[in-house]
C-alpha cells in the first residue's frame, strides 16, 4: 500500500467515495495510478485503506470503506472503543476521571465530587453529585456513584450494591438513587437493575454500561472530543487545544516552550483568564499572527494552574465542528479556525469563545505586546539551551516568532515555503514592499501592476492560487489583500528585491503619498459630502499604509546586501525626506494632514529625518504644523492625531527620547486646544509619567531629558513638571508603541521605582518654587502693566460690532502673555482686578484648552474673582466640548465640591442627556441643581416641597 497520502476533503459519500487534492503528501516522485492502494487521512483522522478511482493532475478520487460505514462521526469513539479500551489498565483511574468530566459538563449538575487517578485506591463513594431535575444519564437529585472496569461487571455490580447497602457512608439510602458505571457492554444489567429497584432499598437504581457511555457521550460534544483523544483516536474537525498546542510546540527543534508565549505577558494572560471565569462572552486575542494568538491561550491556560481551564478548549478546525460543538448547552472554550462561525449561538448555548485575530485583523481583543526578552530567553535556558543560544531565539522571537518557527523547523518546506521561492517569489518580494491594497479601486490595481511590473490579473491570479494552501503570503478580507505576516514575508523574500524593483516602488510611494487629496479641499464641514459629489481620493487607504509599512520594514529589517549602493534604512530614509520635503512645501498644510494616517510607519522608519521635519515645520510666525489641530468639531476627526503617534512611538526609545520630546513641546505652543483630550503636552506627560513612564528609557535618562526641556522651555518645560506630580484623579494611558522597532519597551516599574521617580519630580518642583521667588518682583511688575493697559478689555463696556474682532483678539493675546508669565497664578491675579473675572475664564477655555483644567477646578470652592474665573471657564468649555467632556469631568474629579458639581451641570442645555448625568450624581448635588432651577418655577417658600416630589 502507497502512502500515507493526505486529501483534503468536507465529506465522503454514502458508498466512501472521496474527491480531493494531493497538494500535501510525502509520496514524492510517485506516480499515482487508477487502482492503486493508498493511505488516506482526512483532516487528521484515520488513516483509512483506500483505492485510487481517477487521478486528474493534482486532484485525486478515492474509495475507502471505511468511510461508507455508519459511522456518523469518524474519529470520535463509540461504544466499541470504549469496551477495548476497559481493558487498558489505566482506564480503572481514567473512568472515573472521564464520568466526572460528563457530569461536569452536564447543566444543571452541583455538588459533584468524583476521585479519579490515584483516588480509586481510597475507601467510600466513587462518586457523589446532585443531579438537580436530572437527565438521561443523571437522575434527579442525589445520587452516590460506582464505578469498575472489572470483566464481570454483574458480579463487580452486586459486590458494590452489597457493600454500600449494608454500610452508605452517611447518606440516606431512601433519598437517594445508586448509580453502577462500567465501560464494558452488559447484557443482563436491566434485568439486574429492575431486581435491585424491587428490593426499594434505595430511591432509584441506575446502570450505564459502554452503549450508555456513548449515548451520553454524543450528548457532551467537547467532552467526547477531549475522551476519544484519551484513546487516540483523532476526531474529525475539532481537537483539544492541549493536542494543538503539542503539534504546534513539536513542530520545531527545540520544541517551542510555553514560557515564551507568556513572556512579558502576565497581565494580558490574567485578563483572559478573567473573562473565562465570567458568563459566557466572546474575547479576541490579538497578536501578530492568529497561531501565535492560540498558542498564547495555550499557554496562558495552561499557566493558571487550573487544568478545567485547559481541559475543556477546543480549537474548531471546519464549520461542521462548530455545529456540533454548540448543538448542545455546555461550558467549552471554543476556539474557532474557521472563517464564518457562529459566536452568538455558541454563547447562547453556554460556551466561552476565544477568537484568535492577526496583525491585520480589526475589532475588539485583549492586544498582546511584543514577547519579552528575558522572559523568553529564561524559558530557552529552561529547556537546557545555553545562555547566547537562548538569547538569539530571544531576540528572534521578540521579532517575529513565525520567523523563529520557520528557522527552527523540523519541515524544511515549512523552513522555505514553496511561495518563498522562485518566479512567484520573485513577483511576491516586490508585493512585500506594497504590503496591502484594495481590489475594488482602479487606482490600487494600476499601481500594484506598475510595481510588480506586471498585468494585475496575473497578479491577482497567483495570489488566489497561494489563498488556498496553509501558508499564505497574503490574505484577502472583503475587497483587500493584506500580507498575512509582514516581518516573516520580508525576512523571506527580502533576498529577491533587486535595483528595478526598488526603483518602480519608490516612483509609485512618491506618487503616491505626495499627491493631494482632493477632499481635504473642501471645508471640514463639507467633507462629509464628498463620496456624495463624487470626491474620493484616488488610492485606498489600505494602500496608502501598505507603502508606510514596506518604507518601515525597509528600515527595520533591512536588505538582505545593499542595493544600488545603499542599505534599506539607506533608501527609506531618503524616502521619508522626500516625502515630508514634498509635505513642507504645500503652504496649505494639506499634504501634512493627509500624511496623518502614515506619520506613525514614517516616524519609526526614519526617526531623525521625520524629528527634523516636524521642528523645521513647527517653528516660525505661521507655523505650517499649526493646521495639523484641527479639532475644533467634536465630530470631526484631526489629523494632529497621527502627528503625535509618530513622536509617541520615538519616545519609546531611549536614543530618541530627548528630541521627540523636544518636538512635543514645540508643538504644545502651537496647539490651539480643541476637542480631543490628548495634545502634544498629554504626549509629553505620559512618556514621563512617574507611576508608568511610556518610554524603554531609564529614570536618570528621563530625568536628564525633563532637565533640558526645562532650560530650554522654561514656561511649558514648568507646566509639564506641574503635570508629572501626581494628584487625586490624575490618569494614565498607553501611548502608541512602535510596531516593528525593538525598542526595550519597559517593564511596569516597582513600586519602589515609581517612588524614586515621584521624589525625582518633586525636588525639581521645589528648586522650581525656589527660583520663582527670585522673579516674583518682575512677575508682579509685568502684571500690572497688563492690568492698567487691558483690564478695560474684560468690563463692562459695550463692544460694537466692528470692534468686536479686535477686542476677542487682544483678549486672547493678554491670557496667553498671562499663561507664559506666571501660569495660573498670573491669570488668577490678573482676573481678580478686572470688572468681569468670567470673560477671562471664558478666553482661557478658548485659547488654552485643558491647560488649566486641574487648577481652576479647585477655584470652585473659593469665592469672588476665583470663582467667577472657573465658572466662565467651564461654561464655555462646556459648549465647545458638550456632553462628554462634562462627563468626564465628573467621573475624574470625586473631590468636587456638590455646589461646583451643580453649577458644571447647569452650564448644558435641558435634555435626556443632561438628566442621565444628573441621575448618577448623589441626592445633594441633585437638590442643588434643582434648586436653581426650580426656584425660578415656584415659589421659595414651597421650594422643598416641591424638590422632595420631583426626587421622589
Amino acid at each position: 500500500m502507497l502512502g500515507p497520502l493526505i486529501v483534503s476533503f468536507s465529506h465522503a459519500t454514502r458508498d466512501g467515495v472521496v474527491d480531493g487534492s494531493l497538494a500535501v503528501s510525502d509520496l514524492d516522485d510517485v506516480e499515482v495510478r487508477m487502482g492503486d492502494t493508498i493511505g488516506v487521512m482526512d483532516a487528521g483522522a484515520g488513516p483509512y485503506e483506500a483505492e485510487v478511482i481517477s487521478v486528474d493532475g493534482d486532484r485525486i478520487t478515492v474509495r475507502a470503506p471505511a468511510l461508507s460505514a455508519p459511522r456518523s462521526k469518524p474519529g470520535l469513539a463509540n461504544a466499541d472503543d470504549i469496551e477495548r479500551w476497559a481493558v487498558d489498565h489505566k482506564a480503572r483511574s481514567d473512568l472515573p476521571r472521564l464520568v466526572r468530566r460528563l457530569l461536569a459538563d452536564t447543566p444543571g449538575v452541583t455538588g459533584l465530587s468524583i476521585r479519579a487517578g490515584r483516588g480509586v485506591d481510597f475507601s467510600g463513594w466513587d462518586g457523589q453529585v446532585d443531579g438537580g431535575s436530572g437527565t438521561s444519564y443523571v437522575p434527579a437529585g442525589r445520587s452516590c456513584w460506582e464505578m469498575s472496569t472489572s470483566r464481570d461487571p454483574e458480579r463487580q455490580a452486586r459486590r458494590n450494591y452489597r457493600k454500600r447497602t449494608e454500610d452508605p457512608k452517611g447518606v440516606d439510602p431512601a433519598q437517594t438513587t445508586f448509580v453502577f458505571v462500567t465501560p464494558r457492554r452488559w447484557e443482563g444489567a436491566n434485568a439486574w437493575r429492575n431486581s435491585r429497584r424491587a428490593e426499594s432499598r434505595w430511591s432509584d437504581v441506575r446502570v450505564l454500561d459502554a452503549d450508555d457511555l456513548e449515548g451520553w457521550l454524543e450528548s457532551r460534544y467537547g467532552v467526547h472530543v477531549w475522551f476519544s483523544e484519551l484513546l487516540d483516536l483523532r476526531p474529525r474537525n475539532i481537537e483539544s487545544l492541549r493536542r494543538w498546542w503539542s503539534r504546534w510546540s513539536a513542530a520545531t527543534d527545540p520544541p517551542m516552550p510555553e514560557g515564551l508565549l507568556n513572556a512579558g505577558r502576565c497581565d494580558e494572560a490574567e485578563k483572559l483568564r478573567a473573562r473565562l471565569d465570567g458568563s459566557p462572552s466572546v474575547t479576541g486575542i490579538k497578536a501578530v499572527s492568529r497561531d501565535e494568538a492560540m498558542a498564547f491561550v495555550s499557554a496562558a491556560l495552561h499557566a493558571s494552574g487550573e487544568p478545567d481551564h485547559l481541559s475543556r478548549a477546543f480549537v474548531v478546525l471546519a464549520t461542521a465542528g462548530w455545529d456540533d460543538s454548540v448543538s448542545t448547552r455546555g461550558r467549552s472554550i471554543l476556539i474557532p479556525s474557521v472563517e464564518g462561525a457562529d459566536v452568538a449561538a455558541a454563547v447562547d448555548a453556554g460556551h466561552h469563545v476565544v477568537i484568535p485575530m492577526g496583525a491585520e485583523d480589526t475589532g475588539h481583543a485583549i492586544e498582546l505586546p511584543r514577547i519579552g526578552r528575558f522572559e523568553a530567553r529564561a524559558a530557552f535556558e529552561h529547556l537546557g539551551i545555553e545562555s547566547d543560544k537562548a538569547d538569539r531565539y530571544a531576540v528572534r522571537a521578540r521579532r517575529s516568532l513565525v520567523s523563529l518557527r520557520r528557522g527552527l523547523s523540523l519541515d524544511p518546506r515549512t523552513a522555505r515555503p514553496i511561495w518563498a521561492q522562485g518566479p512567484d517569489g520573485d513577483i511576491l518580494a516586490v508585493l512585500d514592499l506594497v504590503g496591502a491594497w484594495s481590489e475594488d479601486r482602479e487606482g490600487d490595481r494600476e499601481a500594484v501592476a506598475a510595481i510588480a511590473k506586471r498585468a494585475y490579473e496575473s497578479v491577482e491570479r497567483l495570489l488566489r492560487r497561494w489563498e488556498k494552501s496553509e501558508d499564505p503570503p497574503f490574505r484577502r478580507s472583503g475587497n483587500s489583500w493584506r500580507l498575512a505576516n509582514p516581518e516573516d514575508a520580508w525576512l523571506l523574500l527580502r533576498d529577491q528585491i533587486v535595483t528595478g524593483d526598488l526603483d518602480r516602488w519608490r516612483k509609485s510611494v512618491l506618487e503616491i503619498l505626495g499627491e493631494r487629496d482632493p477632499v481635504l479641499d473642501l471645508e471640514p464641514e463639507q467633507r462629509f459630502v464628498a463620496p456624495i459629489v463624487g470626491l474620493r481620493q484616488r488610492w485606498s487607504s489600505d494602500l496608502r499604509r501598505g507603502l508606510a509599512q514596506g518604507i518601515a520594514l525597509l528600515a527595520v529589517l533591512e536588505l538582505a546586501g545593499s542595493v544600488d549602493g545603499r542599505s534599506g534604512s539607506g533608501h527609506a530614509e531618503s524616502l521619508v525626506r522626500d516625502v515630508l520635503d514634498r509635505a513642507g512645501k504645500d503652504e496649505a498644510g494639506k499634504l501634512w494632514q493627509q500624511l496623518s494616517d502614515v506619520l506613525p510607519l514614517l516616524a519609526e522608519a526614519a526617526p531623525k529625518v521625520f524629528v527634523e521635519a516636524v521642528r523645521r515645520n513647527a517653528e516660525g510666525d505661521s507655523p505650517l504644523l499649526a493646521r495639523m489641530f484641527t479639532d475644533s468639531d467634536v465630530f470631526a476627526s484631526s489629523p494632529h492625531v497621527g502627528l503625535l503617534a509618530g513622536l509617541e512611538r520615538l519616545c519609546w526609545s531611549t536614543e530618541h527620547l530627548p528630541a521627540a520630546m523636544d518636538v512635543l513641546l514645540r508643538l504644545a505652543k502651537i496647539d490651539p486646544g480643541g476637542q480631543y483630550m490628548s495634545g502634544p503636552m498629554e504626549s509629553a506627560r505620559l512618556a514621563l509619567w512617574p507611576p508608568s513612564p511610556q518610554t524603554g528609557a531609564s529614570l536618570e535618562r528621563r530625568m536628564d531629558t525633563l532637565d533640558g526641556l526645562l532650560a530650554r522651555f522654561p514656561n511649558m518645560g514648568k507646566e509639564l513638571l506641574l503635570q508629572l506630580v501626581p494628584r487625586t484623579g490624575s490618569h494614565w494611558a498607553d501611548s502608541d508603541r512602535p510596531r516593528f522597532r525593538d525598542w526595550g519597551l519597559a517593564e511596569k516599574p516597582t513600586a519602589g521605582e515609581v517612588l524614586q521617580a515621584i521624589e525625582a519630580v518633586k525636588s525639581r518642583v521645589a528648586s522650581m518654587e525656589t527660583h520663582s521667588e527670585r522673579d516674583a518682583d518682575a512677575v508682579s511688575l509685568r502684571l500690572e502693566e497688563l492690568i492698567g493697559s487691558d483690564a478695560d478689555v474684560f468690563g463692562w463696556s459695550p463692544v460694537e460690532d466692528a470692534e468686536r474682532k479686535r477686542i476677542v483678539q487682544r483678549r486672547c493675546q493678554v491670557v496667553q502673555e498671562l499663561f507664559d508669565l506666571d501660569g495660573t497664578g498670573a491669570v488668577r491675579r490678573f482676573a481678580g482686578r478686572v470688572a468681569r473675572p468670567e470673560l477671562v475664564g471664558e478666553v482661557v477655555a478658548d485659547r488654552l484648552g485643558d491647560k488649566l483644567t486641574e487648577d481652576l477646578l479647585q477655584l470652585f470652592a473659593n469665592e469672588g474673582a476665583d470663582r467667577q474665573l472657573a465658572l466662565g471657564w467651564v461654561k464655555r468649555t462646556a459648549e465647545l466640548r458638550g456632553t462628554d467632556w462634562v462627563s468626564h469631568i465628573l467621573r475624574d474629579t470625586s473631590d468636587l465640591a456638590d455646589e461646583a458639581r451643580a453649577d458644571i451641570l447647569l452650564y448644558l442645555p435641558a435634555g435626556k442627556e443632561v438628566w442621565d448625568l444628573l441621575t448618577k450624581e448623589p441626592k445633594v448635588v441633585q437638590r442643588s441643581y434643582w434648586r436653581r432651577i426650580g426656584t425660578q418655577m415656584v415659589a421659595p417658600e414651597d421650594f422643598d416641597i416641591y424638590l422632595d416630589q420631583l426626587l421622589a
